[in-house]
């Protein structure tokens, strides 16, 4: 596997974080973890990821939760990079 380390860009990774920063526990508020999804899922795009979205309820919460994929190809690769 190559090495692609030399290739970040720490500012870039920087204004990441700032961009998702923030609480995002679903007891307390909602809209943080949605508008986290909602970049998230837009900055696959923006790098031609191919994109799945997976919704789920959780007993207690009248809310649909996702989980976001983002894959190279057809995502049937072996490779998997896990974003939490």
């Amino acid at each position: 596997m190559e090495n692609h380390w030399d290739q970040v860009e720490t500012e870039n990774i920087f204004q990441h974080i700032l961009k998702t920063e923030g609480e995002k526990h679903p007891l307390y508020s909602l809209e943080k973890p949605e508008e986290c999804a909602d970049y998230i899922l837009s900055e696959f795009m923006s790098y031609g990821l191919t994109t799945k979205v997976h919704e789920f309820k959780v007993d207690g919460f009248d809310h649909t939760f996702r989980n976001l994929e983002g894959s190279i190809g057809d995502g049937k690769g072996p490779e998997l990079l896990i974003v939490g």
